[in-house]
């Protein structure tokens, strides 16, 4: 299978609004995995607007535009030109989307704000500087519940694994959280009889999509990544709510959306 990428691979033009659902003849997972030795497959789509053109996305959420023969490849993003959409993002923001009533928010920091009615879950880590950032956006958004799951990164802070224990075992999870976050305030060392669920978050993270911190998933199931501002996350909380991929509403909502 000959491989194409670089920029000018990117940029296929749709002349009509395209969007990707699961189809029975598309190429197959395993042969698809067969002919690119190393990649595993995490969805198969065809492409409407594009006859014949198939989108493949990896575990690693890598795009891979395939012909039905395999015989054709594109690596890398995929554009609608005219208006400016990339189609692949589109792609990947939907099959992200999970059911936020199955998160576990037990084990999550809960924090209501005005009448809590609109929900969102965070997962980040305490030495993050981009979780700084959200929190300070977070401030000013009312009536929102907000579950704070605590995903130290020991690979980028060494200390963060710490004190995000004595942040879990504090009397008050979500002021000890909002002082060190906004004030850099740092929390009491936590007691040794206190077991902060820490690896039991860190066993979701693949599950709900996390990827990195912060990550954001909406009472809506959409999942994002980023210090979004205020504006941004009131916009999405207000979103309703999103079918989870692998169900018939799923690709019913695909087509009718123009996704």
């Amino acid at each position: 299978m000959r491989m194409i990428s670089g920029p000018l691979s990117l940029l296929l033009a749709c002349g009509v609004q395209a969007v990707c659902v699961a189809v029975a003849d598309a190429p197959t997972a395993s042969r698809i995995e067969a002919v690119l030795p190393g990649v595993k497959v995490r969805s198969v789509s065809t492409v409407l607007g594009l006859p014949g053109l198939y989108e493949v996305v990896d575990g690693d959420g890598r795009f891979i535009y395939v012909d039905a023969e395999l015989t054709h490849g594109i690596v890398g993003e995929l554009f609608d030109l005219s208006s400016r959409r990339n189609l692949s993002m589109d792609s990947l923001a939907q099959l992200n989307v999970v059911d936020f009533d199955t998160l576990p928010l037990e084990l999550a920091i809960r924090r209501v704000k005005g009448n809590g009615s609109r929900r969102m879950a965070v997962f980040a880590d305490p030495d993050c500087p981009f979780c700084t950032r959200l929190e300070q956006s977070l401030a000013s958004v009312d009536d929102v519940t907000v579950f704070t799951f605590l995903y130290p990164v020991a690979e980028l802070h060494p200390e963060a694994h710490a004190r995000a224990s004595a942040i879990w075992c504090a009397t008050d999870r979500d002021a000890a959280w909002l002082a060190w976050l906004l004030e850099h305030r740092a929390p009491a060392a936590a007691a040794a009889d206190c077991a902060a669920p820490l690896a039991d978050v860190a066993s979701i993270v693949t599950r709900y999509n996390v990827q990195g911190t912060p990550s954001l998933v909406f009472g809506s199931g959409r999942v994002l990544s980023g210090a979004l501002p205020s504006e941004a996350i009131n916009e999405y909380l207000n979103e309703p709510r999103l079918a989870v991929p692998g169900t018939a509403a799923n690709q019913a909502a695909a087509v009718a959306s123009g996704r």
